[in-house]
């Protein structure tokens, strides 16, 4: 899934109609798809927000899948026995 097929909200603000109203929608082909019916007047202001971010996306998910690779030359026990490794703890079995 890319950025663009992600689900968003859409917040309309109408000052003069009671207060805001929130529509959700799906961006297709770089536009924002409301459901059917709904009508914003025009000039209304808009605020867009993503429900949820891709994967390839994230931040801390990029950070992670830089870190996180397999270590062959670890111990295979290195996870349970980390404490030995690194401080000479006793083993655990």
């Amino acid at each position: 899934m890319n950025a663009m097929e992600n689900v968003i909200a859409i917040g309309c603000s109408l000052r003069h109609i009671a207060g805001v109203m929130s529509y959700t929608g799906k961006v297709k082909n770089g536009v924002v798809e409301l459901p059917p019916g709904v009508r914003l007047p025009e000039g209304a202001a808009v605020k867009v927000e993503t429900l949820e971010m891709a994967a390839e996306e994230d931040p801390f998910l990029a950070a992670v899948r830089k870190i996180a690779k397999p270590r062959p030359h670890w111990p295979k026990d290195y996870a349970l026995n980390h404490g030995h490794y690194v401080s000479g703890e006793p083993k655990k079995t």
